[in-house]
């Protein structure tokens, strides 16, 4: 299976099982350790392979979604898309009931994933440690530019999903396990290069 297949067929299944919780961990994960391997194979993925790949994961996230409401309406007649498109609308844009802007939404997930003192520990050093090894090996800058974009994924759905992901910060704290994860790797990453 090529790697746009894989990573379509992990969105889908992502989609069919996640239910809304965590689901960017199948594609920041995976993806992380798919330019690892490449990278070991003296083969550099980019910036466009790294967004292909995602896009072709939300592809697969988005239309197992959407066909779960389609065969739903098709075959039970239960008027699941107008009540997705309610909840879409209530997830994504601020209402009279719940008004938050992106960086309450990104305040909360970082609180609620900021609980214990070894946590924090991990946090401060991986974001110290990504940031200065990038510093250090400022010539292979471009080949860091995949991970960048990948520890900046929970980021982006917690601005696109803002009032869910404020809401429901309790769970959707752990995709900040991405970035933690992808800092990791830049930092050892950067330091055998440098």
């Amino acid at each position: 299976m090529d790697k746009y297949r894989y990573f379509f067929v992990i969105g889908c299944l992502t989609c069919f099982f996640d239910l809304f919780t965590v689901p960017l961990i199948t594609l920041g994960i995976p993806l992380i350790y798919y330019i690892m391997l490449t990278e070991k194979r003296n083969n550099i993925i980019g910036i466009k392979g790294t967004l292909r790949l995602i896009i072709m994961w939300f592809l697969g996230y988005g239309l197992m979604w959407t066909s779960k409401w389609i065969i739903s309406d098709l075959f039970f007649n239960t008027r699941t898309i107008d009540g997705a498109i309610q909840k879409i609308t209530s997830y994504t844009i601020n209402t009279d009931k719940v008004n938050i802007n992106i960086f309450q939404s990104i305040k909360s997930n970082i609180l609620a994933f900021n609980q214990t003192f070894l946590i924090r520990l991990i946090i401060i050093y991986s974001a110290i440690m990504g940031v200065a090894t990038c510093i250090y090996n400022h010539k292979g800058i471009k080949n860091n530019i995949p991970y960048i974009i990948i520890v900046l994924l929970p980021f982006i759905w917690y601005a696109l999903v803002k009032n869910h992901s404020y809401v429901h910060a309790r769970f959707t704290y752990r995709i900040l396990l991405v970035s933690v994860f992808g800092l990791l790797v830049l930092t050892v990453k950067n330091y055998k290069e440098g």
